[in-house]
């Protein structure tokens, strides 16, 4: 989908390490809630989903009685706490009641593009196993939509003939039209005999009609034994066509494979697909044989993939199994060479290491997988991820293996089990599941929150001309494209441009700023989902930083300094201006508010301005604010502790004591300050400062470990610099360089994007970070060089 993406000079904030718990999330990386309702207070999570606005969605069920079970839904902000405008104090326990013991459970939840919340799972009807399949629609606040049936309930049965009527749905999935689609398993008229059942209903609520005549729909592979075919859960593409994955019985009692079906938009099976709309996978790599399913996903490709949990040996080992199918129904052979992969955590005990969760990252195709692992001690299980390459290998910038281990321990047994995994926008890691506490039978639902990128955009901006022209470039095969709308003669100045998510709704927005010969104003452009609402409707927020009368130009730097997955932003002042830095917010109504205005530098009467970058210098979550100096000013530079940048009346505290970008005689006699930009180019969790020279002096590139500089050891920062070399290898010409930094692949390594200084052709040249880091005062290698306007700059470009 067409997305506004800018990246500023220094934009945002870079977290810890890969694969990490994310300390910015809760307490320190988790967030749990108890429903507490009654019983034994069993409260177990099935399922989760991530609102636009960046809001967490986790369901399961909730114990109210010895008995009574009722549909959980808990909504948590992005900072790991409970939303307090949902439900009650962020929860809402929902019974259907419609007989029996009263026994509904969500198992599955779907966000619809306007922000209601699909909730589906199972009711009871009746004594035994008589439930049907159950879905209820919320609103925004949680209360039920009374639009969806008359009162925001819907049950389905099968109720086959002579069975036992145990229809339990166990996947919804929303389509193009709105359309929710439901999927699970149905009993037979033969004992121990299941199909798969799929239903699909309105936007209203009810059975549409045009799926099978009645909205309803079964499939059976019934390949031997007693025929016990379960589905796991639902996905559809983009021409409506619904894929079902399941465990289907063959051969005999104790056999089964991963099986998919897939129907077209009527209902009917798909006779594209291997044939006849089926088809079965087997790993049977010995003991039982025993392969199950627990869910399906669709990479950007619509490639099918279905993960489970495969018997690995005749002892019992269990593994995580993933397969990969292509549109056609055959195995796709560029996983793992076969279109199959077992993946272990073998952590001891028996390694009962069983799948449970699968999303596919749609910017690099990267496969998260979920699972309850074993631990060596009995009975202790924890919640593992692991992240997977497109070609399956694991991905060894995931917490140096491609495998997570995520422990609550609260007590008890210690018996922590997966329910999923997903991503947000941000390209946050969530895993979701149940926990075990210190109380007996007594369970709760926790969500863990890992890092999942170096916090960095992908593609590119380039402003420069006078006539406030920008140039956009994705990043495709390996290299930037021209391609986008960026934006044109906004301001008759230049554009110095920051992408950032400053309503926190995962959505990139475009904080613009003007240079030198206008007004100090800022445009702000909300991005909207285009299958929302066009883009081109997008209403800009303007206003002028500091006093109209000021024309030497802005900087902008935009993370998210306090953790609730909004960015803050921040505005400097350029040539004419004093040192000073204004940190702001977004409020509830898109205005900007001010959380901090101070100077930046120890110097009011300093009329240079100043050049200001965000960045998570020290790892701790929380972006620092760096301030260099700007025209005419030595290189100095000082940093401000992001843990208390907003909390503090005048100039918060510094994270170390002021420094210069450059040692020894460049200390001195630069004399047109210097350019930030932060970023883990070194890939050990800590942003480095990146520094380049300003007007006047050379494109110098100069990277100080994050690490040594947070720990107030500049010295050694400056005695093993993570890189030092001059741009082009040209320590010759005088126009300075401007910097910017990137995530191209998706790795643990920040890239480095240079730009042309003043008065210079203008040029941009492209590191990738794996390659940066380097002492030997040479240019690293080069992945890139384009020119984006085919002219000479006076004030050269800016890259961002």
């Amino acid at each position: 989908m067409a997305r506004p993406k800018l990246v500023s000079l220094e934009d945002r904030s870079t977290p810890a390490a890969i694969g990490a718990l994310d300390v910015t999330f809760g307490n320190s990386g988790l967030a749990e809630v108890a429903f507490d309702q009654g019983g034994s207070n069993a409260d177990l999570a099935a399922a989760s989903a991530v609102q636009l606005d960046g809001k967490i969605i986790v369901v399961g069920s909730a114990q109210s009685s010895a008995t009574d079970v009722d549909f959980a839904v808990a909504r948590f902000n992005a900072d790991g706490t409970l939303d307090s405008t949902f439900g009650t104090k962020g929860i809402v326990a929902l019974g259907f009641d419609l007989g029996g013991e009263n026994i509904d459970k969500a198992t599955s939840v779907a966000i619809q593009p306007d922000g209601r919340i699909v909730v589906a799972g199972f009711a009871q009807a009746g004594t035994g196993n008589d439930f049907d399949f159950a879905v209820a629609r919320l609103t925004t606040t949680g209360s039920l939509d009374a639009s969806f049936d008359t009162d925001g309930r819907q049950t389905i049965e099968f109720d086959v003939a002579g069975s036992t009527k145990e229809d339990r749905a166990v996947g919804i999935a929303i389509d193009t039209l709105g359309r929710a689609v439901l999927a699970g398993t149905v009993a037979q008229p033969t004992a121990g005999d299941f199909d798969f059942g799929i239903v699909r209903l309105t936007s209203e609520g009810k059975l549409d009609t045009t799926f099978d005549t009645d909205g309803k729909q079964e499939v059976s592979f019934d390949s031997g034994g007693a025929n016990a075919d379960t589905a796991s859960g639902v996905v559809v593409d983009s021409k409506n066509r619904v894929l079902i994955a399941g465990t289907v019985q063959v051969n005999n009692s104790g056999d089964f494979d991963f099986g998919v079906a897939r129907l077209n938009a009527n209902g009917s099976l798909d006779n594209s697909f291997e044939g006849d709309g089926r088809a079965v996978v087997e790993f049977d790599k010995g003991g039982t044989n025993a392969d199950t399913t627990a869910a399906i996903a669709l990479d950007s490709a619509e490639k099918i993939l279905v993960l489970g949990t495969v018997v690995a040996d005749a002892q019992g080992d269990r593994d995580v199994g993933l397969v990969r199918l292509n549109t056609d129904g055959t195995l796709d052979t560029t996983l793992n060479s076969t279109g199959k992969l077992v993946l272990g955590f073998d952590l001891g005990g028996g390694n009962q290491d069983r799948g449970t969760g699968l999303f596919v990252d749609p910017r690099f195709g990267d496969i998260l997988v979920s699972a309850t692992v074993d631990t060596a001690t009995a009975g202790d299980t924890d919640i593992g991820i692991a992240r997977l390459r497109e070609n399956g290998t694991l991905d060894p910038s995931f917490d140096t293996d491609g495998r997570a281990v995520v422990a609550f321990d609260r007590g008890g047994a210690n018996a922590d089990s997966s329910a999923g995994v997903i991503q947000d926008a941000r390209g946050r890691i969530l895993a979701v599941g149940s926990i075990d506490t210190a109380t007996a039978n007594d369970r709760d639902i926790g969500i863990a929150r890992l890092v999942g990128n170096v916090g960095l955009h992908q593609n590119l901006l380039v402003g420069g001309p006078t006539s406030g022209s920008a140039a956009e470039f994705t990043f495709a095969s390996g290299g930037y494209t021209t391609g986008g709308s960026p934006p044109s003669g906004l301001f008759g100045v230049a554009i110095r441009p920051v992408v950032a998510d400053v309503n926190g709704d995962g959505i990139e927005d475009q904080i613009l700023g003007a240079g030198p010969g206008g007004p100090p104003r800022v445009r702000i452009l909300l991005g909207i989902d285009p299958n929302i609402q066009p883009v081109a409707l997008q209403q800009p927020i303007d206003f002028d930083a500091f006093e109209s009368s000021f024309t030497g130009g802005i900087f902008v730097a935009a993370a998210d300094v306090d953790g609730d997955g909004r960015d803050e932003f921040t505005i400097s002042p350029d040539v004419g201006g004093g040192p000073r830095a204004t940190v702001y917010t977004l409020n509830a109504n898109n205005q900007p508010q001010v959380q901090a205005d101070f100077f930046g530098l120890d110097d009011p009467n300093f009329r240079g301005g100043a050049r200001v970058a965000m960045g998570d210098i020290d790892a701790d979550g929380r972006a620092e604010l760096v301030v260099g100096a700007g025209f005419l000013g030595g290189p100095r530079v000082a940093i401000f502790d992001g843990r208390s940048l907003l909390t503090r009346n005048g100039q918060p505290p510094k994270l170390v004591g002021d420094f210069f970008a450059f040692p020894g005689t460049d200390a001195v006699t630069l004399r047109n300050g210097v350019f930030v930009a932060i970023g883990d180019t070194n890939g050990d969790g800590f942003g480095d400062l990146l520094f380049g020279g300003g007007p006047g002096g050379g494109p110098r590139v100069f990277a100080l470990n994050g690490q040594l500089v947070a720990n107030g050891q500049v010295t050694a920062a400056y005695a093993a610099p993570v890189a030092n070399f001059f741009v082009a290898n040209d320590g010759n010409s005088r126009g300075g360089v401007r910097l910017a930094v990137k995530d191209i692949d998706g790795d643990q390594f920040a890239d480095v994007i240079a730009g042309s200084g003043d008065r210079l052709p203008t040029r941009v040249r492209v590191y990738r970070g794996s390659t940066f880091a380097q002492t030997n005062g040479i240019e690293p290698p080069l992945l890139q060089e384009f020119d984006p306007f085919g002219q000479v700059l006076s004030n050269g470009v800016f890259v961002g």
